[in-house]
């Protein structure tokens, strides 16, 4: 499989058009590229000849999940720069927060994959909208054809058809070109449908602009991708599209339900569990406290608790119940009450406030 990857790395159809293409100078240095160079780096050998990536001004991400390739590219990489990293996993599982430092995006990312646009890659440009800058220069060389049918049939069973609506108007400003030859099919129609589909959906905050599709026979050197596409595009700061969202939500959680854990698609960023910091009610010597008073000072230390600690406030299970037996006494909903405090939280410290409970361990 390694060997057949490779072959399709270097098919003669791309060499002569698509990576003319993809490394074209278009009066632009980039600053931060993600890119998978491969043990011939022949995309970035370009670039570097074309001069939108320079030694001086480019720090290169290098993905290689295949551990006996990653010195090939190093050496490939050591004949143009020494500001790269290499990112030794699976285009899926990078954390760019790794390879970013405070403020830097990405601004030039040929994502030549040479595969199928599916959930699992989704669901990393979903994780990683953030750190893609405001007119980023994007191509996805794309298998034309799902190998994998799991995102494409959960795909038609949440939109039926009108998926192809949407990608038809996604790409109704872009220019198509055909290299070699080959039959335009209704499946292969439809498979490139869904994957663009799932890749405009995939950035919700973001407006892709599809200024380029190339279609091109890649049958001298793979049975398995006969038909390749290459997406040129640019991605744009948008405002948060709602629909896209929970449309792209619904379509994860199908495919999640139907697939084996492995293979489960993870729409959150994994952060850091706060450590747990109790909350007291605050002391008040001489002074008996009425019940409003007891309730307002509970709810003030809950609310610097949370701002404290980056929007995340932890609570013990008495203290909910003492809040839930206060807010009895006193008329009030108890869930309006903690819906008051989130808000609170959410305003001072910037972050999406959030109440954990935690059980107190009485026994030590």
């Amino acid at each position: 499989m390694a060997g057949e990857k490779t072959a399709i790395y270097e098919s003669k159809q791309k060499e002569l058009f698509n990576r003319q293409r993809t490394t074209e100078n278009r009066g632009h240095v980039y600053r931060n590229t993600l890119c998978f160079p491969s043990i011939l780096a022949l995309d970035t050998h370009a670039g570097f000849d074309n001069g939108i990536l320079t030694a001086e001004d480019t720090n290169i991400i290098a993905v290689e999940r295949n551990k006996t390739r990653r010195n090939a590219v190093r050496n490939q990489l050591d004949k143009r720069t020494n500001k790269y990293q290499i990112a030794g996993t699976e285009a899926e599982r990078v954390k760019l927060n790794k390879y970013l430092k405070d403020g830097e995006k990405i601004d030039y990312m040929p994502f030549d994959i040479c595969g199928n646009f599916g959930a699992r890659i989704a669901g990393w440009f979903y994780r990683n909208q953030k750190h893609f800058a405001d007119g980023m220069r994007m191509s996805v060389t794309l298998t034309a054809i799902n190998r994998r049918l799991e995102t494409y049939n959960e795909i038609k069973q949440i939109t039926g058809d009108t998926y192809i609506k949407t990608a038809a108007k996604a790409m109704k400003n872009a220019v198509f070109t055909g290299i070699g030859v080959f039959s335009m099919t209704p499946k292969m129609r439809n498979h490139i449908a869904s994957q663009v589909f799932m890749l405009i959906n995939s950035m919700p905050n973001k407006h892709i602009d599809i200024n380029n599709a190339t279609i091109y026979a890649n049958t001298d050197v793979s049975a398995l991708a006969k038909h390749m596409i290459v997406l040129d595009t640019y991605v744009y700061d948008a405002e948060s599209d709602v629909k896209k969202t929970n449309l792209f939500h619904r379509i994860i959680r199908g495919y999640n339900q139907k697939v084996g854990y492995a293979s489960q698609v993870r729409l959150k960023v994994k952060v850091k569990k706060v450590k747990a910091v109790r909350v007291r009610i605050p002391k008040v010597e001489k002074v008996e406290l009425t019940i409003a008073e007891k309730q307002k000072a509970l709810v003030n230390a809950i609310i610097e608790s949370g701002v404290n600690n980056r929007g995340i406030a932890w609570v013990t299970t008495g203290q909910k119940a003492t809040m839930t037996r206060w807010c009895n006494k006193l008329g009030k909903n108890p869930d309006k009450v903690w819906c008051a405090v989130r808000s609170w939280i959410r305003m001072r410290s910037g972050y999406k406030g959030v109440i954990n409970t935690y059980l107190v361990n009485r026994s030590r």
